[in-house]
């Protein structure tokens, strides 16, 4: 059997691998990309990116959690490995966020182009599970990516990967079942919970009627909109994405507006004085119930 050796030449790295009958021209080619547009400049020099990002949607049932993170860490392992050669790094998590269960992970090493190249290889991994194509790297970081969205299966009903500066979406782990989002212009109330300033301006909203995670994405000088609204009631309108089997909403991106409520003190609704009365003549609840059902 013929061996072709490739070099994976990743931000001058020098980095050699061995082919297994597969290309990864392709991978190199949106690391590169990556390198030159996902992280913006600040004063003339890039920001690094050195964190990882996983949320889960849905109910997380602790076995299949610690079952994700286990497979988690053989992904970065296999994009390491893959990407950054023999180099040490050290992968700290750095925060968890209970709800909609998130895990954010940060890479240290003395050469921070390392943890970055596989951050980078990250997103593109990424993206290629949302868009249902072919993983531009070796089969060992294919196969630990597809299992660690082999977990859902309902319960689990979405995985979100998220870098510093990208962020992509998985909601199916059968390649026949179509990824393609549900979304439209609309507005949604809830309580926004997590801010992140940091490379892509964001916040978390906890949606009034699934008390589920929703990601809402802000331009760079929408920043005003969110200034007082951590922890309060909120409307916010702009592009939502909604699963396509139940119509969930997973992310608006991007925002358009926000809109602060008035937070309703506990037991207010002592205050009504009374309903309406019907007016004489008029139809019975039931029969409004009914001819609305069954209109």
């Amino acid at each position: 059997m013929l061996r072709q050796q490739e070099h994976l030449d990743i931000m001058s790295a020098g980095v050699q691998k061995t082919s297994h009958r597969f290309s990864m021209n392709d991978g190199h080619e949106k690391l590169k990309n990556h390198t030159s547009a996902s992280a913006p400049a600040v004063k003339g020099a890039l920001v690094p990116a050195t964190t990882l990002t996983v949320m889960f949607g849905g109910d997380v049932p602790l076995d299949l959690f610690a079952q994700s993170m286990h497979n988690l860490q053989r992904l970065i392992e296999a994009l390491a490995q893959e990407v950054s050669g023999k180099a040490l790094i050290t992968w700290i998590v750095e925060d968890l966020a209970t709800g909609s269960a998130i895990a954010t992970i940060r890479g240290e090493s003395e050469q921070k182009e390392d943890v970055e190249r596989v951050v980078r290889a990250f997103a593109v991994v990424g993206k290629s599970l949302e868009r249902n194509e072919t993983i531009p790297f070796s089969p060992r970081v294919a196969n630990a990516a597809h299992k660690m969205t082999s977990v859902l299966n309902g319960k689990i009903t979405s995985i979100r990967l998220e870098t510093d500066y990208e962020a992509s979406t998985v909601n199916s782990s059968s390649p026949a079942q179509s990824r393609a989002y549900l979304s439209a212009f609309g507005a949604l109330e809830g309580r926004i919970e997590t801010l992140r300033s940091r490379g892509r301006k964001s916040f978390t909203l906890y949606d009034s009627l699934n008390d589920m995670a929703v990601y809402c994405s802000l331009g760079s000088d929408q920043s005003e909109l969110v200034r007082d609204a951590w922890d309060r009631r909120v409307i916010v309108e702009g592009w939502i994405k909604r699963e396509p089997r139940n119509g969930r909403p997973v992310e608006i991106n991007p925002v358009e507006n926000v809109t602060i409520l008035p937070e309703v003190a506990p037991g207010s609704y002592r205050l009504a004085r009374a309903i309406a009365p019907a007016r004489p003549g008029g139809e019975s609840p039931e029969v409004v119930i009914r001819r609305l059902r069954d209109a």
